[in-house]
């Protein structure tokens, strides 16, 4: 029996549930701080000064809160979150590889947002403009858009 790659990813994702907080609020903005270095440097998260982003990975039981601290992502209560983006693990992966953009996404309830709109809608737009994959080491990105890409998320 073959596992499709939709199926397996909240597997994959499940040593994540387990990892310490304290190891995932080091290393998770450490991560984003890198693939998010261009919007950082130009002031474009300063949206979420004093506000928090939840991101919720409904099919692997993964939430996490960020907000920005004195110019650096930290991690934070993701239940205190004003604006919350939801959605399963494919759709996230599709999301992140470039294989779908954030608008389909949504339209295709693949992804939902909860809280403030208008917050979202600026963390969406610029996602979009700054493309953080690009951001990650070549190996990586290239392993990144060629399993967004088997992804089905219609």
């Amino acid at each position: 029996m073959v596992l499709s790659i939709e199926r397996a990813l909240p597997l994959l994702l499940l040593p994540l549930r387990w990892a310490p907080a304290p190891l995932t609020a080091t290393v998770l903005p450490v991560m984003l701080h890198n693939v998010l270095a261009d919007a950082l440097e130009d002031g474009e998260l300063e949206i979420l000064e004093g506000r928090i982003l939840g991101i919720e990975v409904t099919d692997a039981g993964l939430r996490y809160g960020f907000s920005l601290v004195e110019q650096r992502l930290v991690t934070k209560d993701a239940a205190l979150a004003d604006v919350s983006i939801r959605g399963d693990a494919a759709a996230f992966l599709a999301l992140a590889g470039g294989a779908a953009d954030p608008d389909m996404l949504f339209f295709r309830r693949r992804l939902c947002v909860e809280g403030d709109v208008a917050l979202g809608l600026s963390i969406k737009n610029l996602l979009e403009s700054y493309e953080p994959r690009q951001h990650l080491p070549a190996p990586l990105r290239h392993a990144l858009e060629a399993m967004a890409a088997r992804v089905k998320v219609s």
